[in-house]
């Protein structure tokens, strides 16, 4: 039997140490969506009405580990998932990106690779949640600037040019509900066969990441050449070859939080404030009569995702670790399906 790491209670922390994990979780600055994936932007788009105003920061409800196996033949809806991206929070991808005709920043269906097969596998442990309301939210001043500028421009075709220059800094949506903690990752291609074919390679996956976290209670200094691993969060210089339970430990350390799960986000044009808000949805409303943007495309979403409660009920047969390894009774994920 393992000692369980001891998840510091985020009511237990200090203001300065809560204030740390806020700057870690970069909550007011937007996500750049394009085909690799979202990308922190390095500029705050947003900031609280009310100075006083605390953002809401509490632990999760359950702090169990939790393995989960994903598989798509689609590399960009990879790149989302890695992320921790919930399908609700994907699906933003349909309308926050201004995307005009013979652009392909998000790529549609066509840019399926019918031939591979996606597989991605990680197992997590969620320390803290961060939840905002929009409502509580203004632009900073320099997105304010920025926007304002863009609508400056001689003509509707160079406002909206330089709307998209805009929203490509700042970020097209901010996350309003993300989680961070530790994951452990895995990622492979193999060659599409058939649905059966991918549900049996899920399958090995899930056994071969077992395999690994066993082999790590048991013999925290095994190999396995079955699977390859990286980290999110943590401190990855303790985990050479695949000391994964000294990885683990780092989880005590609030500094080693990374975002591991986004569930929810709004367009970064809804938290301008009017007029400004309402002349944005004017132009780009014009747009559309214009056919300077196209309609969103429709995208291709993962074709399966696997449920992971008995999976972990045997997980927790083997490790004895709970809290750190248990089942969720519920999932955040939703059902992915094919659009």
């Amino acid at each position: 039997m393992i000692a369980t790491p001891n998840i510091p209670q985020i009511s237990g922390l200090s203001f300065e140490a809560q204030d740390k994990i806020l700057d870690n979780s970069k909550l007011l600055y937007g996500f750049v969506l394009n085909e690799d994936g979202p990308v922190t932007s390095t500029h705050r788009v947003a900031q609280f009405k009310d100075p006083a105003s605390q953002t809401l920061l509490y632990s999760p409800e359950e702090t169990s580990g939790e393995i989960e196996v994903f598989s798509t033949q689609s590399k960009p809806d990879l790149a989302y998932i890695r992320k921790g991206w919930s399908e609700r929070a994907a699906m933003s991808r349909q309308s926050a990106t201004l995307v005009t005709p013979g652009e392909h920043r998000i790529p549609t269906m066509d840019k399926m690779d019918a031939h591979a097969l996606h597989l991605f596998g990680r197992f997590q442990v969620p320390c803290a949640t961060f939840h905002i309301e929009p409502e509580d939210l203004m632009p900073s001043e320099s997105f304010r600037r920025a926007v304002a500028a863009a609508l400056l421009q001689p003509n509707e075709t160079a406002k909206f040019h330089e709307l998209q220059n805009t929203l490509s800094k700042f970020g097209h949506v901010l996350a309003t509900r993300l989680e961070m903690g530790l994951s452990l990752c895995t990622t492979r291609k193999i060659p599409f066969k058939s649905i059966e074919d991918q549900i049996l390679q899920e399958g090995e996956m899930k056994v071969q990441f077992l395999e690994l976290l066993h082999s790590a209670v048991k013999n925290p200094s095994a190999s396995t050449e079955k699977i390859n691993v990286y980290t999110r969060g943590g401190n990855p210089g303790v985990l050479p070859g695949l000391d994964i339970i000294s990885w683990l430990s780092t989880v005590q350390d609030p500094t080693n939080w990374m975002v591991i799960g986004v569930s929810s986000v709004v367009p970064t044009i809804s938290i301008l404030d009017e007029p400004l808000r309402s002349s944005v949805q004017a132009l780009i409303a014009s747009a559309h009569s214009m056919q300077l943007l196209q309609p969103p495309p429709i995208f291709h979403l993962p074709h399966r995702f696997t449920q992971r409660y008995e999976l972990l009920l045997v997980c927790c047969t083997f490790f004895e670790m709970t809290p750190i390894l248990g089942a969720r009774g519920r999932n955040p994920w939703g059902s992915w399906r094919h659009l």
